[in-house]
């Protein structure tokens, strides 16, 4: 749920800097840990597996046959961003910004890092699925009382300890 700790891409910075604390993202993850994958809807699952292989297939497709839309995307991120990049902004050393042809050739063109990038994601989401499964019966085997707790107490402490680490990176980073 690392995702969420940016707070600047939310339009309300309260909510933003809530959903963002290290003890809410361990505490959401804890408390969603504890409801078995096995009990999701077969809609909801199948949706999680196959959701990043077709979104990423359609937006790098996209984004391929309309760079100009890319440009525009990434000039408005550096914007909001408030960094230091405006000069490799201006001398166009973002993603988007080379010339590019755009229509089909550039869709077949960034289809195919699109569809691995997607594929990636959703082979990693099947393994967590898989795992969960797992995890949930080797502990039941080894007699634990209420395996679904243990793991959503060690899914939100390895949540806040990651999101953690990686505000203190960015702070440091930011101060250096």
């Amino acid at each position: 749920m690392t995702g969420m700790s940016h707070p600047h891409h939310a339009h309300d910075p309260g909510i933003a800097d809530l959903l963002g604390h290290p003890w809410t993202q361990g505490i959401i993850t804890g408390v969603l840990t504890l409801i078995p994958a096995r009990n999701y809807p077969r809609w909801l699952r199948r949706s999680l597996v196959w959701g990043p292989l077709a979104s990423a297939s359609i937006a790098s497709a996209y984004f391929g046959a309309k760079p100009q839309v890319m440009q525009q995307l990434v000039r408005k991120h550096v914007a909001e961003d408030d960094s230091d990049d405006s000069d490799a902004l201006e001398n166009g050393k973002y993603a988007g910004e080379q010339k590019t042809s755009g229509g089909v050739r550039g869709a077949t063109r960034m289809l195919i890092p699109g569809v691995a990038i997607g594929a990636v994601f959703s082979g990693s989401i099947a393994v967590a699925l898989w795992a969960d499964e797992k995890m949930d019966r080797a502990l039941r085997r080894a007699g634990v009382r209420a395996p679904r707790l243990v793991m959503g107490v060690v899914a939100g402490a390895l949540t806040w300890w990651s999101v953690t680490t990686e505000q203190r990176d960015r702070e440091s980073s930011t101060h250096d």
